[in-house]
């Protein structure tokens, strides 16, 4: 048996539990949010609010960071858990998110509009087949439909990112590649 020298001394491993991570910096995903479809009045900013889990509002300025009262030891350190599903979610592409519809909205019935962008994930990142699950997350750009034109500069001062208008309605039948023009 022939041994190999490792590139690293196991003593000096900064943690008896040390993990290697999957993914060194940050990844980039895509989800959407609700917001209110009126600015706040007084100066308050507008808030994002989790399209999926109706209650988590996304503070601005601040990054968010999961937390998770049902992992376990089995689940590995940190959170996202390895077998459970809390952490901040968001698809691969925007292709993807479209094709899940989380950007549809009614906002004359529902008072809400639904904002598309693109997050920075970090911290413990957990790959899907859907996309990704992870421990920190926060907006890098928003797409905000035409009709909440109102909104792109509050929610621009607010979380401190570029903020643009973008039809992100579509038909059926309408070719995805048209949508996506102008999308960086």
């Amino acid at each position: 048996m022939r041994t190999m020298a490792l590139p690293f001394d196991p003593k000096k491993l900064p943690e008896k539990d040390f993990v290697v991570p999957d993914i060194m910096g940050c990844v980039s995903g895509w989800r959407a949010w609700g917001v209110a479809k009126d600015p706040p009045l007084y100066g308050v900013p507008p808030k994002l609010r989790s399209v999926t889990y109706g209650s988590y509002y996304w503070a601005p300025r601040k990054v968010a960071e999961a937390e998770c009262d049902r992992c376990s030891d089995a689940d590995g350190p940190g959170v996202p858990g390895e077998h459970c599903s809390c952490g901040f979610y968001s698809a691969k592409t925007l292709e993807h998110l479209l094709s899940m519809s989380y950007h549809m909205y009614d906002a004359e019935s529902h008072g809400v509009f639904h904002v598309i962008g693109n997050v920075a994930n970090w911290g413990k990142v957990i790959e899907g087949t859907q996309g990704w699950r992870s421990q920190f997350s926060y907006p890098v750009k928003l797409y905000v439909p035409f009709e909440a034109w109102r909104l792109v500069k509050p929610l621009t001062a607010a979380y401190g990112i570029p903020c643009v208008l973008k039809n992100t309605l579509r038909k059926e039948h309408e070719d995805l590649k048209d949508l996506l023009k102008g999308i960086d």
